[in-house]
C-alpha cells in the first residue's frame, strides 16, 4: 500500500535534490540507486543479526557499507567521494550478482554539493525494507510524481488485490507461473509466498485474511515442508516479462531479495515480440497496462484476435499461453466486461464458450487511487473447473478495506474476505451441483446466506441470450439491409437491361435479377419482395417475430429462419459480463405510507442578495440562483460569489429548482453556499435519506409531475406546494438498500458517459479537398416552444426535442411531446429524417453536441437542424462526423463564457472540408464500428436508466400520486 509516510519520504528526497537535479528523470535515477544501496545493506544487517553471512558489503566492498557512508566521522567531501567510488566498486565486485551490477552500471553522481548529498542520504535512511512491496511502492510513486503512470495506463496493483487473485487461482509447487506485464514483480512474489505457505506445517489449509494486510509481519519459517531442491526448482518456474528496462531491473532486485538466486525477469515486449510465443504456463497472473497508444498497438501476427487495443491483446495472450489444465487471474478495464464492439465481443464469447472462464469479480472504482479512479474487474480462468461445470459466477466487491479516495485509509467495510471464501466454496461446489437445478438453488441460497456479498451464478448460455426487443429489432435491420441490397441489384438490372445489345444480354441481366430476388426471399423468409421498406416491420412482426425471439433466447432452438439471418442475430449477441445486467430485480415492490415532504424536510427558500455584492474573485460565499451550474449529481464549481449572505445551504443539502425548469435537483458538495430565489435547500430529517429523496424527486421530474404555476416572468412552484408533495416512506434500512441498488446502476451509467462524452471521431484531412461554408450545403432550421400556460399544447403525439436530448449519435425518440395545436401555435417545425442536429445552448457539455435525427420530430429554439441540400453530394453522417470532431472548436466560437450560445449565422459561416461523396462514404464506413461502440454504451446506459426507474417504481407504484396544486 502506498502510504502517506512513503509519499512524504519520496517528496522530501525530491525537494532536497531539485536544486542540484532539476530534471525529474535524474531525481528518479539517484533515488532508485540510493534505495537499492540502502536495501542491500539492510539485508546484510538482517543476516548479521541472525548469525548468517552477509551477501553484499564484504571483501573489497566492506568499506562502502551504508552505515559507513553515513558515518559522522566523514567530512562532506569524503562522503561525496565515497559515494562515487562505491557506485563504481559495486559494478566491478565479482561477488555482486549481475542484476545488482546492472542497476548501478552507467550511473554517476551528477553533483558535488556535500550538504545536499548528506540531507538526501539521511532521508533515504528513513526507508526500511520490511515488506515485499516497500521498494516497489517507493519507486512507483516516483513514476507517479512524473505523471508517467497514468499516461501509460500502468497502475500499481494494491497488495490486497494481488493476494486476492493469487488465493483464488491457488498456484502450486509444480506450476509454471508467468506475469506477462510484471512491473515490480508483486504477483510473482505473492504467488511464491502463497506456495511456501501451503507447504508450511500448520498452515496447509490457511486462507489469508485480506483484512488490511494483517498477515504481514508474522514471523514464520515458510515452506518448512519443502526440500531445498524443491524450493530451488520453484524459483526457476516463476517468470516475468516487462517492456521497461528499469522495471525489469527493479523486479529482479525485488525477487532476489526474496531468495530468488537468478530471477527470470525478461526485458520483453509481450505484444510485439514473438520470440517467446511458444512458451506455455500453468498459472498466469497480470494487471497489464490498459492504455493503448495513439494509432493502436502493432501486435505480431500470432494473436487470434487481430485487435489494436492493449487490454484485448493482453487477455488474448494470457488465454493462448495457458496449458490445457491452466489457470489464470488478471485485471481488466470495464470495456472488456460490456463494450459492444467486435473485438470485445469476440474475446468475451471465446472466454465464455471455449477458454474456461469461471468467475468475474467486479471491483469498485477507486481501487487504483491515487493513480487513477478507473473501474476494473478481475477475470478468472480454470480449464479443469470449466470442463466440469457450465456455470460462471459473477461477484461484486464494493469495498476492499480501504477508502476509495486518494488517501486509501483503512476502513471497516471490506468485501474481499467474503468474496474470497465465496469463490473458494463455489469452486468445490460447482461440479457437484451441475445438472441438478433444485439442489443447485438450495446450495447457492446457502452461500448467499453465509456470505453477504452480491453474486449471481449463470449458465454459460445465459450470456448469449438476446432480449426479445433486440432479437426483433435486429431481424428488422437485417431485412432492411437485404432490401437495400435488392434495390441496388434492381437498379443495376434496369441499367444493364437498357444497355443490352441483344436478347442474350437481356436474358442474362434478367436471370441475375431473378437470382437476387430469390436470394432476398430465401434469406428474409418473405413470400415476395415488398413494395417499400415500410412493409418490412409489419411482415417481421407478423411472420418472423416469434422465431426471432425464440432463437434469440436459445441458439439451439429449431426455427424457420435462414442461416444468414441466424448468423446476423448471432453477431448481435454481446456476451455481457456485467453483474448489473443480470441482477435487475427491484428490491422493493411493496406499498408504503404516503407522507408529506414538509413533515420530513426543512425547506430553506432562497433569497438573492443585491447584485452590488456579487464578485468573481472568490470573496464571500459561492452564490447559486438556479440550475445553471447543476451537474449530474453535484453542483458544479461556482462562477459568482457574494459578500452579502441571505440564505445558506450547507454540505449535503438537496437543492431544488423552484423556477423553470421546476423540479431539477442536485446535491451541494460545498461546506456553505448562498442560494438565490430560483433554489430551495431541502434538509432531510433522520427518517429520510437525502439520496432516497433525490431519486424520488428525479422520478417526479421525469414523469412531468410538476405543473408550473403562472408567474410574471418564470413558471414556478411555491414553497407551500413543495412541502405538500407526497412520497412513500420506507424504513431507513430499506431506503438504504434502494439507494445502494440504484447507485450500482448509476456507476455503470457514469462509465458509459465517460466513453460517450469523450469520444471524438478522427480522420485524415487532405488539403486538396474542397473547402465550403456549412450554409452553402445545408438549409438551416430551428424550432420553438409552445406557450407553457396552454396545457393543450403538450402531451400529444408529436416528438419535441430540447438541447438535452442531443446526447447520442442517432436519435430515434425523446421524452418531449406536443400536440398539433402546439405545433401550429409556435415556431416548432417538423424536421425530416437524417437532419443533422446541433445544440445551440445548454449547460455543461451540451452546447455544441451533435446528432443525426432518425425519426420525424420537432425541436425548440435551442437546437439548429441542418437539412442537406443535395444528398447525392453531401452525406449527413459526414457533416455529423466533422461537427463531432470539432466539438471544442465550435463551443469556443461564441467566445466569452460558458453562458454564451451558438447561433445559425455562426454555424452557416463555418468552413469545412468537402471531399467527393465516395471519400465521404469511405470515411463514414470506417467510423461505423466506433459509432456502434458508442451506441452500445448508449444502449447499456439506457438499460441502466430503465433499471433505476424500475427500482424507484417498485417503491412508488402508480397509486395515490397527485400533482402539485395550481
Amino acid at each position: 500500500m502506498l502510504s502517506k509516510e512513503t509519499k512524504d519520504k519520496i517528496n522530501n528526497a525530491r525537494d532536497i535534490l531539485v536544486g542540484q537535479l532539476p530534471l525529474p528523470s535524474d531525481q528518479i535515477e539517484l533515488i532508485t540507486i540510493a534505495l537499492i544501496y540502502k536495501f542491500m545493506d539492510d539485508i546484510d544487517e538482517e543476516s548479521r543479526k541472525l548469525g548468517g553471512e552477509i551477501s553484499f558489503f564484504r571483501n573489497g566492498l566492506s568499506d562502502f557499507s551504508w552505515q559507513k557512508l553515513l558515518s559522522n566521522q566523514l567530512s562532506g567531501e569524503e562522503r561525496v567521494q565515497k559515494f562515487i567510488r562505491a557506485i563504481e566498486a559495486i559494478t566491478k565486485a565479482p561477488h555482486i550478482p549481475e542484476l545488482f551490477k546492472s542497476v548501478f552500471r552507467n550511473t554517476f553522481l551528477k553533483f558535488r554539493d556535500s550538504r545536499t548529498l548528506k540531507l538526501f542520504l539521511d532521508e533515504i535512511n528513513k526507508f526500511k525494507y520490511e515488506h515485499s512491496e516497500e521498494l516497489g511502492n517507493a519507486f512507483e510513486y516516483l513514476l507517479d510524481s512524473m505523471g508517467s503512470q497514468g499516461e501509460n495506463g500502468q497502475f500499481r496493483t494494491p497488495r490486497n488485490i494481488i493476494d486476492f487473485i493469487i488465493e483464488v487461482v491457488d498456484p502450486d509447487k509444480l506450476d509454471k507461473i508467468l506475469d506477462p506485464a510484471c512491473g515490480t514483480a508483486g504477483f510473482l512474489i505473492s504467488a511464491y509466498k502463497h506456495i511456501l505457505r501451503k507447504y508450511t506445517n500448520g498452515y496447509e489449509d490457511y486462507r489469508i485474511s485480506l483484512k488490511n494486510y494483517e498477515i504481514e509481519g508474522i514471523s514464520i519459517h515458510w515452506g518448512d515442508k519443502l526440500k531445498k531442491t524443491e524450493i530451488d526448482k520453484l524459483t526457476k518456474r516463476i517468470e516475468g516479462y516487462d517492456i521497461t528496462p528499469l522495471m525489469v531491473r527493479l523486479s529482479q532486485v525485488n525477487m532476489y531479495l526474496h531468495h530468488f538466486p537468478n530471477p527470470l525477469i525478461h526485458d520483453y515486449d509481450t505484444l510485439s515480440n514473438k520470440n517467446r510465443w511458444e512458451d506455455k504456463f500453468d498459472c498466469i497472473f497480470a494487471n497489464p497496462p490498459f492504455m493503448t497508444p495513439k494509432g493502436g498497438v502493432e501486435p505480431h501476427e500470432q494473436f487470434r484476435i487481430r485487435a489494436k487495443k492493449a487490454e484485448i491483446l493482453f487477455s488474448d495472450y494470457i488465454i493462448e499461453h495457458l496449458n490445457p489444465n491452466g489457470k489464470a487471474g488478471w485485471i481488466v478495464p470495464e470495456g472488456i466486461i460490456f463494450q459492444g464492439s467486435g473485438d470485445y465481443v469476440t474475446l468475451r464469447k471465446w472466454l465464455i464458450e471455449n477458454m474456461g472462464l469461471w468467475a468475474v469479480v467486479s471491483l469498485p472504482a477507486g481501487i487504483f487511487q491515487p493513480y487513477s479512479g478507473v473501474k476494473t474487474s478481475i477475470l478468472f480462468v480454470d480449464r479443469v473447473l470449466a470442463r466440469n461445470t457450465n456455470s460462471i459466477i459473477l461477484v461484486k466487491v464494493e469495498n476492499d478495506g480501504f477508502s476509495l479516495n486518494t488517501n486509501r485509509n483503512p476502513i471497516s467495510d471490506n468485501d474481499l474476505p467474503d468474496a474470497l471464501n465465496l469463490l473458494m466454496d463455489y469452486k468445490k461446489l460447482a461440479a457437484t451441483i451441475e445438472g441438478k437445478p433444485e439442489e443447485s438453488e438450495g446450495k447457492l441460497a446457502e452461500l448467499a446466506e453465509k456470505y453477504p456479498v452480491k453474486f449471481k451464478v449463470l449458465n454459460r448460455k445465459e450470456f448469449a441470450k438476446l432480449d426479445s426487443y433486440k432479437a426483433v429489432s435486429s431481424t428488422i435491420d437485417f431485412c432492411k439491409r437485404e432490401y437495400k441490397r435488392f434495390l441496388k441489384a434492381k437498379e443495376k438490372y434496369e441499367e444493364s437491361y437498357q444497355k443490352a445489345k441483344d436478347e442474350k444480354q437481356k436474358q442474362k441481366a434478367l436471370d441475375t435479377f431473378h437470382k437476387n430476388q430469390k436470394h432476398f426471399i430465401d434469406v428474409t423468409g418473405f413470400e415476395t419482395v415488398p413494395f417499400d421498406e415500410g412493409m418490412i416491420k409489419l411482415w417481421v412482426n407478423e411472420k418472423l417475430k416469434d422465431d426471432a425471439v425464440k432463437y434469440g433466447e436459445d441458439r439451439a432452438s429449431i426455427v424457420k429462419l435462414s442461416q444468414e439471418l441466424r448468423e446476423y442475430l448471432d453477431n448481435e449477441r454481446e456476451f455481457n459480463l456485467s453483474i448489473e445486467k443480470y441482477t435487475n430485480a427491484s428490491i422493493i415492490t411493496s406499498n408504503y405510507e404516503l407522507v408529506n415532504l414538509g413533515d420530513y424536510v426543512q425547506v430553506i427558500a432562497g433569497q438573492s442578495p443585491s447584485s452590488e455584492f456579487y464578485n468573481e474573485k472568490g470573496e464571500g460565499l459561492p452564490f447559486y440562483q438556479g440550475k445553471t451550474e447543476y451537474g449530474d449529481y453535484y453542483l458544479g464549481e461556482p462562477t459568482v460569489w457574494t459578500t452579502q449572505v441571505t440564505r445558506e445551504a450547507i454540505k449535503g443539502d438537496l437543492l431544488f429548482s423552484m423556477r423553470a425548469p421546476v423540479g431539477e435537483v442536485n446535491f451541494n458538495p460545498f461546506e456553505k453556499i448562498c442560494i438565490g430565489r430560483g433554489l430551495s435547500a431541502l434538509r432531510c430529517s433522520d427518517q429520510l435519506l437525502p439520496q432516497y429523496l433525490f431519486y424520488s424527486l428525479r422520478k417526479l421530474k421525469t414523469e412531468n409531475f410538476f405543473v408550473m404555476n403562472n408567474g410574471a416572468v418564470f413558471d414556478s412552484i411555491k414553497v407551500e406546494d413543495l412541502t405538500q408533495i407526497q412520497l412513500p416512506l420506507p424504513p431507513a434500512d430499506i431506503q438504504q438498500k434502494i439507494v445502494d441498488e440504484i447507485e450500482g446502476y448509476q456507476k455503470v451509467i457514469d462509465g458509459c458517459n465517460l466513453v460517450i462524452n469523450n469520444y471524438k471521431p478522427s480522420f485524415k484531412i487532405d488539403d486538396s479537398w474542397e473547402r465550403v461554408k456549412l450554409g452553402e450545403v445545408c438549409e438551416f432550421r430551428t424550432g420553438g416552444t409552445p406557450r407553457t400556460e396552454h396545457k393543450e399544447y403538450y402531451g400529444g403525439d408529436i416528438k419535441w426535442l430540447v438541447s438535452g436530448d442531443i446526447h447520442q449519435a442517432e436519435i430515434f425518440d425523446c421524452e418531449g411531446r406536443i400536440t398539433e395545436a402546439g405545433l401550429e401555435n409556435s415556431n416548432a417545425k417538423i424536421l425530416p429524417i437524417d437532419s443533422v442536429l446541433i445544440a445551440l445552448n445548454g449547460q455543461g457539455k451540451t452546447r455544441g453536441t451533435v446528432a443525426i435525427l432518425k425519426t420525424e420530430a420537432t425541436c425548440n429554439q435551442s437546437i439548429a437542424a441542418m437539412i442537406i441540400n443535395n444528398i447525392e453530394e453531401v452525406l449527413p453522417y459526414f457533416i455529423y462526423l466533422q461537427l463531432k470532431s470539432r466539438y471544442n472548436e465550435i463551443r469556443n466560437l461564441t467566445g466569452d463564457n460558458e453562458r454564451s450560445g451558438l447561433n445559425m449565422p455562426i454555424l452557416k459561416s463555418l468552413d469545412f472540408y468537402l471531399p467527393s461523396v465516395e471519400v465521404q462514404s469511405k470515411i463514414v464506413s470506417e467510423t461505423q464500428g466506433e459509432l456502434k461502440t458508442i451506441q452500445s454504451c448508449q444502449n447499456l446506459k439506457t438499460q441502466m436508466e430503465q433499471k433505476i426507474k424500475e427500482v424507484i417504481d417498485g417503491v412508488w407504484g402508480r397509486k395515490n400520486q397527485r400533482k402539485v396544486r395550481q
